[in-house]
């Protein structure tokens, strides 16, 4: 932002009233908190600051572009403040350092907070606090109840269930703080942890043992997380996949696109022919049933994108003595302009690129932190945009979103 004249007289009364309350009107700073740049200011002592203020281009692993905050005097006390962020992240209490800095005055600002978060993201409790969002997110605990047929199924168990929503937990937990860190390798990643169980559903030779480790998987099958058995199993049926629920659940929870509840008289599922594939009979439904066209057009093909998928998450090309066919899936009312997709692997490309699913992203980081049932449960009114221009500024960064969101006026308030 370039000042006119008469805003450096007021730039400078802004510095010299920070400076006196001690607080940091002007503050820039880079993704790992070092100070850099310039400040800029409008408006009058006490209020928001924007500007330039934060503008960076360095910063940790995975991160890009500038970093723009809104830095405002907090309406709690440091105390209160830090203790909150302790409970989201590490499940527990400050420790005494953290304790100590808010006693002293040090936390006035969101500014800040900043480093506060970090250092709290750094320990490995936060391990605790990054796995309850995912499994909060994705709704882990429902893998734990899910039944399977056992003639299809029969290496479906209660530990091979334990292990599916231990995968994405973990892998949920290394991307967002051991790896790279970014939204992008949270979706189009061709590896995760698994051990010997998970591994016959991988198909992958060679794990052996309980333990979670990790492991590259086939570039051309497996992206990130929504590749992974827990959810496609989780959004199956007991006996044949949902390409239908698939869908919805993929359309709410990454896009933020929930639709409406079906009808009452809905029709029960067609019995397949054989022969007959389930994309071939989910796409019956919109072309013979009105009533049900106007949300299977929308929410059937990011479900039928996972075809490949069986009910428990195994990679398969043949559906009920029929090819499998993943081809030629158009987006509609999901993201602007819609998309065509041929497979899981260009739908976790789109799911990574587009502003929608990044936008998402940070709606449920919000909807997390303020306790929330789910990301619909969001006051319409809180403003997110900030939140997700450092996202965007960071190269989607996970750690800065995190920043970002414990650091909003709805988690801050009074």
């Amino acid at each position: 932002m370039k000042l006119r004249p008469a805003s450096y007289a007021l730039l400078a009364a802004l510095v010299v009233a920070g400076n006196a309350c001690g607080n940091r009107f002007l503050v820039g700073e880079n993704p790992d908190g070092s100070p850099t740049g310039t400040g800029g200011a409008t408006g009058t002592a006490g209020a928001a600051v924007t500007g330039t203020a934060g503008a960076a281009s360095a910063g940790p692993a995975g991160t890009t572009g500038t970093v723009t905050r809104l830095v405002k005097p907090l309406r709690i006390s440091g105390d209160k403040a830090v203790t909150r962020i302790a409970a989201v992240i590490w499940n527990d209490k400050p420790d005494a350092d953290l304790m100590q800095q808010a006693s002293q005055g040090h936390f006035t600002s969101t500014s800040d907070l900043y480093g506060a978060i970090r250092q709290i993201l750094a320990d490995p409790r936060a391990a605790k606090g990054v796995g309850a969002f995912y499994r909060w997110w994705l709704e882990l605990p429902s893998v734990a109840t899910l039944t399977k047929d056992p003639a299809l199924y029969p290496t479906f168990t209660p530990a091979l269930q334990a292990d599916m929503a231990n995968e994405t937990e973990t892998f949920g937990v290394k991307v967002t703080l051991d790896l790279t860190g970014t939204y992008g390798m949270l979706m189009t990643a061709p590896m995760s942890f698994i051990n010997a169980r998970l591994a016959v559903v991988y198909g992958v030779p060679g794990v052996q043992g309980d333990a979670l480790a990790q492991v590259n998987l086939d570039p051309k099958e497996r992206a990130g997380l929504l590749t992974q058995p827990a959810l496609l199993a989780l959004w199956s049926e007991t006996a044949r996949t949902d390409p239908s629920r698939r869908g919805t659940r993929v359309l709410d929870k990454i896009f933020c696109r929930p639709l409406p509840a079906p009808p009452a008289n809905q029709p029960a599922a067609a019995t397949l022919a054989p022969g007959m594939t389930q994309r071939q009979a989910t796409e019956a439904i919109s072309t013979t049933q009105a009533v049900c066209t106007a949300c299977h057009v929308i929410m059937d093909p990011p479900g039928l994108v996972y075809e490949n998928f069986d009910a428990i998450g195994r990679w398969r090309t043949i559906d009920n003595g029929g090819p499998v066919d993943v081809s030629g899936l158009r987006l509609v009312n999901v993201v602007d302009p819609p998309v065509t997709v041929n497979g899981p692997i260009e739908l976790a490309a789109v799911a990574a690129q587009a502003p929608e699913p990044q936008k998402c992203m940070v709606r449920q980081w919000e909807a997390f932190v303020l306790g929330k049932a789910s990301a619909d449960a969001l006051d319409s009114n809180i403003d997110l945009n900030e939140a997700y221009l450092v996202f965007k500024g960071t190269g989607f960064n996970l750690k800065e979103l995190i920043v970002s969101v414990l650091t909003t006026d709805a988690f801050l308030a009074p």
